[in-house]
């Protein structure tokens, strides 16, 4: 009894502690900032320190060197389960393992989307040209590239401050932009959303890739003799 306590204590914990939001904070103004905010504690992801670049430089220069042995050892030998797969079930069956792939990994961000809150979301642009008859050109492009993505976002999800100006300067050369943005959601729904994308995944397109056979000599000899008769007829 006292380790299925502690077991569920633990779940417990971990189930609080996913709950719990985090939020990407986003700003740019002639230079670009990106940090993640937990409870009181505020990462920064970009910019970094030169010293961890330089660390993570140095690691992927040594991982390089593995990574192309392994790569080197999987194409002079070993079964290429893709191709497998198309000569079992035919380009049918590979576009309808690539649609069943699509559909859920489409489900799985739109799963995250819902459960996403942009707490703010605020955008400047100032358009500038070369005269006034390729600002206006630049200041259309740019309104019909902006507004559709910002009302789609603000149509289907939860926004709660928002504000977007794009706005012309007929006597500007150079087109300036600035943006704010905070997003927040809890890490207990991505988790749930990652595991139903894993079993989807699993069930419905690892499973097919790898234990696909090929269609039997009695089935093609059938097809065979329907063509025939078909077109004796």
């Amino acid at each position: 009894m006292i380790v299925l306590y502690i077991l569920l204590a633990i779940i417990v914990l971990i189930a609080a502690v996913l709950s719990i939001k985090v939020s990407l904070i986003a700003d740019y103004s002639k230079s670009f900032c990106l940090k993640v905010k937990y409870l009181f504690l505020e990462i920064p992801v970009y910019p970094t320190d030169g010293k961890k670049e330089k660390k993570l430089k140095k690691a992927q220069k040594a991982e390089k060197e593995p990574a192309a042995e392994e790569k080197q050892k999987k194409e002079k030998g070993g079964n290429n389960p893709l191709k497998t797969f198309m000569n079992n079930e035919g380009v049918s069956g590979v576009i309808g393992l690539i649609n069943d792939t699509a559909r859920i990994i489409g489900g799985f961000f739109g799963s995250i989307f819902r459960h996403v809150v942009f707490d703010e979301l605020f955008l400047t642009i100032v358009v500038g040209g070369r005269d006034a008859a390729d600002t206006a050109i630049k200041y259309g492009r740019v309104s019909a590239s902006v507004f559709p993505p910002l009302g789609y976002i603000c149509s289907h999800a939860k926004v709660k401050e928002y504000d977007a100006d794009v706005s012309p300067d007929f006597l500007a050369e150079v087109s300036e932009a600035e943006f704010h943005f905070k997003i927040s959601f809890r890490p207990i729904f991505l988790v749930g959303a990652v595991m139903v994308l894993a079993v989807k995944m699993l069930f419905k397109v690892v499973f097919k890739l790898l234990f696909s056979k090929p269609e039997s000599s009695d089935n093609n000899i059938n097809k065979n003799n329907k063509i025939k008769q078909g077109g004796a007829q």
